[in-house]
């Protein structure tokens, strides 16, 4: 998941909901305990849960300070995933896990401050994850890519490419080269694809077509089958008609775009198998002025035919991310919520009879603890893994609103 155009002035607090579904060695077959972690990250204070139950029932604080943004990856290679934060008014950290649940947290070296957005992914192919850090600020330096040079200790470069503010960052193997490359939601500016030469190095950020104002969101998954990544998109300006849109990718970094035909306004998107029929499914959550949350069945050939608008409490959620944390085959939906309510986490129940008709979903809190407004949330499991995200065997689908 995982993963956010003014000038410096701080604006309303984001809501970031970033999912990311790694491979575990030792992950078991379906129906036995598995376990997980979540990260979020709240106006006051960062938190992290460990547990096998799904919602967790242990959760423990992991530092204070703002942070707008987690990502959750193993940094130092020691079997144990770790949890990046980007920080207002700091610089970004990087917790390092004992698999005790302690984390020890240390700056990131040249990592800027403000960074609003931070995505993982090895970018120079060495076999380490490395950090790029983005900002919806207009700071001097607007993105940074943070290479691992040893495991533990992560030093920091601008990243030239990306020259503008961002609302979103997705990493994916988009041009199908081996390397990690971003799909960079750019706020009040077309949507770009940067791709990478493999060393780290982004040579070019091409614009996706059909580009509208007020892009949030975007996610990459294969959607239509063919191995290559294509990509949702949200936007959130009322009065433009239907601008949420789907975009195959042709594996060499160019994508044909289409209207989905939802109201605009939504604020976030994830993709995930939640019906649990082999396809690809797409989740759009609201936005400021709130048209709703929608449900998008896929038919695994890239064709979203009937959409559906989703009740409470996910009609609330800003943020969404998907992922099956039981192994039954169906993803659960990560919905972050305003303040005063906590996250929720929803099972798909089934449809409605007759076939195709209104999906039925049961949810709970996620962390009952923290009802104040989500900055961002992360989870990692065991189960489910594909192309896309870091080495090639992961993938993460983030969403943001600013």
């Amino acid at each position: 998941m995982p993963p956010d155009a003014t000038a410096r002035s701080r604006p309303s607090p984001a809501v970031l909901l970033a999912l990311l579904v790694l491979p575990s060695a030792g992950a078991s077959s379906a129906g036995e305990p598995l376990t997980y972690l979540a990260a979020g990250a709240y106006a006051t204070v960062s938190r992290f849960c460990v547990d096998d139950a799904v919602p967790p029932a242990f959760c423990g604080t992991l530092s204070a300070g703002e942070a707008l943004s987690v990502a959750i990856g193993d940094i130092d290679g020691d079997g144990h995933r770790d949890i990046v934060q980007a920080r207002t008014s700091a610089a970004a950290q990087v917790c390092f896990n004992n698999g005790q649940g302690i984390f020890t947290c240390e700056d990131i070296l040249g990592a800027d401050v403000d960074m609003t957005l931070v995505a993982l992914g090895d970018f120079n192919v060495d076999g380490r994850l490395d950090a790029v850090l983005g900002t919806r600020f207009e700071p001097v330096i607007l993105a940074q890519i943070c290479f691992n040079l040893t495991g533990t200790v992560l030093i920091c470069a601008t990243l030239d490419a990306i020259d503008f503010p961002q609302t979103d960052l997705d990493v994916g193997d988009i041009n199908g080269d081996g390397a990690p490359d971003l799909l960079v939601m750019a706020g009040n500016a077309p949507a770009r694809a940067c791709l990478n030469d493999g060393q780290g190095v982004f040579v070019s950020c091409l614009e996706l077509p059909w580009s509208a104002t007020q892009e949030r969101a975007g996610a990459l998954a294969d959607l239509d089958g063919d191995g290559d990544l294509d990509a949702a998109i949200t936007t959130a300006k009322a009065g433009l008609g239907p601008q949420d849109r789907l975009c195959l990718g042709n594996g060499a970094g160019l994508f044909s775009c289409s209207p989905i035909g939802l109201p605009n306004d939504h604020a976030a998107v994830a993709i995930g198998d939640v019906d649990g029929d082999g396809g690809l499914d797409i989740v759009f959550a609201r936005g400021l002025i709130g048209v709703g949350t929608a449900f998008c069945p896929g038919d695994g050939s890239g064709a979203f035919p009937t959409c559906f608008q989703l009740g409470a409490p996910m009609n609330l959620a800003e943020a969404v991310a998907l992922a099956d944390l039981d192994g039954d085959g169906r993803a659960e939906a990560a919905f972050a919520t305003p303040a005063g309510q906590p996250n929720v986490l929803c099972r798909f129940l089934g449809y409605l009879p007759p076939p195709g008709s209104e999906p039925q979903f049961d949810c709970a809190p996620l962390d009952s603890a923290v009802t104040a407004e989500a900055n961002d949330v992360a989870l990692w499991t065991p189960w489910i893994f594909q192309d896309g995200f870091e080495s090639g065997d992961t993938v993460r689908w983030s969403s943001t609103v600013q």
